[in-house]
């Protein structure tokens, strides 16, 4: 998607300079990429405390997993 941007030359020249990156338009993908894994991760931070990960990790539960797996393991 073709766009235009306002940016001041001192954040680009400064983001690719820290990030080594060369072109703009990877400059910006990045960016992107990385605000929006920033804003997944503070929303599955609000859910710290609020379920029960130890029924997921629990050794049975684990141990099932890995049954399951291995007995799929070369069915294509």
């Amino acid at each position: 998607m073709r766009t235009t941007l306002d940016l001041t030359r001192e954040l680009v020249e400064e983001a690719m300079e820290l990030t080594h990156i060369k072109t703009k338009t990877e400059l910006i993908k990045t960016a992107l990429e990385s605000l929006i894994q920033r804003e997944k991760t503070q929303g599955l931070q609000e859910y710290f405390g609020k379920i029960d990960l130890d029924r997921f990790l629990s050794r049975s539960y684990f141990h099932r997993s890995i049954a399951r797996e291995s007995t799929d393991y070369g069915k294509s």
